[in-house]
This record gives structure tokens, sequence and C-alpha cells, in this order.
């Protein structure tokens, strides 16, 4: 398995959702979050691109978060943004490649 990296659209104003990202192929999903900023966002997955729940509680200062559910998509869900600019990165386990 190769391990991959992507950033992930992060909205610039909140309450406001990011746009999705494929995550289907990969196992052992997780999130790194960095940046300066003051606020809070959440984790959301979807199997229909049309039903989204949250994967992890709320997310107020950078780290790392596993996300153990098979979801199709993620994408982040930003309800508070007061200062500082968050960035985003999904990384996991291509689990085509071998």
């Amino acid at each position: 398995m190769r391990t991959e990296f992507e950033e992930m659209d992060v909205p610039a104003t909140a309450p406001n959702f990011g746009d999705p990202l494929i995550v289907d192929r990969f196992v052992h999903k997780s999130v790194l979050v960095t940046g300066t900023f003051t606020g809070t966002m959440r984790i959301q997955g979807t199997v229909d691109g049309v039903t989204w729940s949250d994967l992890t509680t709320n997310i107020t200062t950078p780290g790392a978060t596993q996300i153990p559910h098979t979801v199709r998509e993620v994408r982040v869900s930003l309800t508070a943004l007061s200062a500082g600019t968050p960035i985003v990165h999904h990384g996991g386990f291509d689990g085509r490649s071998v």
C-alpha cells in the first residue's frame, strides 16, 4: 500500500462547508490540522453524496485525528472562525496499490 496526502478545502468563512474529497480508496484514514487559528471545525463523511454525518468531535487545535469509518467522501464543516487560517490534510493508505 502507498501512503497519500491531500490538502482539503477549508472555507474562508464560517459557518460553511469545504468541497468534498473522495476517499473511498483509502484504508486507515486520518486528518492532520495545522496552522494558527481560533475556530471550530468537524470532519464530516458521506456514503451517498447527500447525507453528511460528523466523523469527529469539535476540532479546535492543531493535531491528528483518525477516521475509522468507511465513507465515500469527507469534507470540512467549519462552524466558527474568528482568527487565523486552519490547514487540513487528509492522509491514508491507498488500498489499490500493492
